[in-house]
């Protein structure tokens, strides 16, 4: 049985665990692990964690995901509200039944503009 434990890293506001309706979702801040930097998230998490959700636009392009054997779903949005978050809360709930290990989904927010 894959291992649906879900992760929340520092980037994505904590209240938004209220809105994962995984039985176990945590949060960085809950186990002390918000300090750390993404190489050692990635590596703690692994084999404790099946997903991490983020916010950090850059987690793909400065790590290599495949290498962890961790779902990572990235959250894109306009700011680092709570309020942001929210409109992808029943997406990131689809996508937590189907990612696999070393697999990385992209999801936007509908107001979401890239900076150029």
């Amino acid at each position: 049985m894959l291992n649906k434990r879900v992760l929340i890293d520092n980037c994505v506001p904590r209240r938004f665990k209220r809105y994962v309706t995984h039985d176990d979702v945590t949060h960085v801040s809950e186990i002390g692990w918000e300090a750390l930097d993404d190489p050692d998230l990635l590596k703690a998490a692994e084999g404790v964690y099946g997903i991490l959700i983020s916010g950090d636009k850059n987690l793909p392009h400065q790590n290599r995901l495949s290498d962890y054997e961790i779902g990572v779903i990235i959250l894109r949005v306009p700011s680092n509200s709570l309020q942001s978050f929210l409109p992808l809360a029943d997406d990131v709930n689809g996508v937590i039944n189907n990612i696999k290990p070393r697999e990385t989904r992209i999801l936007f927010a509908p107001n979401y503009q890239p900076r150029r």
